[in-house]
């Protein structure tokens, strides 16, 4: 099939429930429904190889749904995801497809939950399980759970819960439920681990492939050549000077989220971490902080972020560069989404700068390289933004009201005999004694990994790594 006959396809064209195309908002399905719904309205096992944002939750939650019989009182579908923010999404795309069709039974079930909500939702006999497979393993071994009427089981993002730990608990779930049961598994990426279960699971699966599509053209991608002991500073400036007030900051690890958060802080940047260690308590906490605009910058790592739908973030900062390309586009999507634009910034050392190449030539995009602000222009900014916030109290209606008494008071230093602009300059100072700290970017060749580049210098090679940082 060519573009152009996908382009034509109506999702009238499947033989779907009416009242689950009654839900659907939009008339051309994507590529992966396409490939995906006429084999799953088969009850064909499927494996599927397609990023977050191709539709992939679409493509297998409406053939299911128009295959589950509401008249029976039993768990007939089971989708498995690596997080409850995952789990939480997918739910809540089912409840969106499945809201005209009566009396069906969707239920999310994952830590940080209540047993006994759960519970009553499987005691009903919900129709429907969203789950992460830790609590699934928890129901089935309490005997809250039965997967004996299990016509079909869907894995999430089965690459990021093989990396997480989970093929034992999902090997353990696909055996206690019929062989006869309709398997699906989707995923990013096929890992070589996945094969054997592939192998000994799935009968005679439909494999679909959906191309990774180039960045979306709504994300201006920049890369900052930056020595890793330099990054916090450039980091400070960026988010300062271009008024960064929502992004998501990723990094690799889990002790690097709570340094970079404290470094931050210590700058008066509003932060906070969101890592595999935290409890589901504070995730949920941090994650509502950011939707209210109390924190303005989460730092992330790539588990702890998936799942994540914020239309609000402007930027991705990649503080540290991911390690394929996979990863650098589900990192990126976090944002530009529902039509707005948004701004991908990505910090390399002299020695990941070969990464380059092969983002560009994998994504088909070139990255603008980015200036990182100096010292300078960090003095400027915070000059015209003081300018600013004076002349709007100045054009305020009731500036006369509010400054009064500050009015008088000056008024007693000018028939002092003080000079009123050399008074202007003491007041103006005081009122922005509270800025942060302006930090000098640490010298060329200071910190670790930066070995080579000091043998060059003791070479007389000074020319070659005077190239990389050029701020002051």
């Amino acid at each position: 099939m060519n573009s152009s006959y996908y382009y034509k396809i109506k999702f009238k064209k499947f033989a779907l429930l009416p009242a689950v195309l009654k839900s659907i908002k939009y008339e051309n399905p994507f590529t992966v429904q396409i490939k995906t719904i006429p084999w799953l309205l088969e009850g064909r096992d499927l494996l599927g190889k397609a990023q977050t944002g191709t539709g992939k939750t679409a493509a297998f939650a409406l053939p299911l749904l128009t295959r589950i019989d509401v008249t029976i009182k039993h768990t007939q579908v089971l989708v498995l995801a690596p997080t409850r923010e995952i789990a939480q999404q997918v739910s809540g795309n089912f409840l969106i497809y499945g809201k005209y069709v009566k009396n069906i039974s969707v239920i999310t079930i994952c830590g940080g939950q209540e047993y006994r909500e759960q519970l009553r939702g499987l005691n009903k006999g919900a129709h429907i399980v969203v789950g992460t497979p830790g609590r699934v393993i928890d129901h089935l071994i309490r005997g809250s759970m039965n997967l004996k009427h299990l016509n079909a089981l869907v894995l999430d993002e089965a690459d990021e819960m093989l990396r997480m730990g989970f093929i034992e608990d999902i090997e353990i779930i696909l055996k206690k439920m019929p062989e006869t049961t309709q398997k699906v598994f989707f995923s990013a990426t096929l890992p070589f681990e996945i094969e054997p279960i592939v192998n000994r699971y799935l009968v005679n699966p439909i494999k679909i492939q959906i191309e990774y599509k180039t960045v979306k053209n709504t994300i201006i991608q920049k890369l900052c050549k930056i020595e890793n002991n330099a990054k916090i500073e450039a980091l400070a400036r960026i988010i300062e000077i271009y008024k960064i007030n929502a992004a998501i900051v990723f990094v690799r690890t889990r002790a690097s989220c709570s340094k970079l958060v404290e470094k931050l802080t210590s700058r008066s940047i509003s932060a906070a971490a969101l890592s595999g260690d935290l409890n589901q308590k504070l995730r949920d906490r941090t994650v509502y902080r950011l939707k209210l605009g109390k924190v303005n910058i989460l730092v992330a790592t790539d588990i702890a972020a998936r799942g994540l739908d914020f239309p609000s973030i402007t930027h991705v900062i990649n503080y540290d560069i991911p390690n394929d390309k996979e990863a650098y586009i589900h990192r990126i999507g976090r944002t530009g989404r529902a039509g707005r634009g948004g701004t991908a910034i990505t910090f390399v050392n002299r020695s990941e700068l070969r990464k380059r190449k092969w983002l560009e030539k994998a994504l088909g995009q070139k990255m603008e390289i980015m200036e990182i602000p100096d010292v300078k222009a960090l003095r400027d900014h915070r000059d015209r933004v003081f300018k600013n916030r004076v002349t709007t109290i100045l054009a305020s209606r009731n500036y006369n009201q509010r400054y009064l008494d500050q009015r008088y008071l000056v008024q007693e230093l000018v028939d002092k005999g003080l000079n009123p602009i050399e008074l202007a300059a003491v007041f103006a100072h005081l009122a922005r004694e509270k800025e942060a700290k302006i930090h000098e970017m640490p010298k060329k060749g200071a910190g670790g990994g930066l070995r080579k580049s000091r043998l060059r210098r003791r070479k007389g090679d000074r020319k070659k790594t005077s190239k990389f940082i050029t701020v002051r």
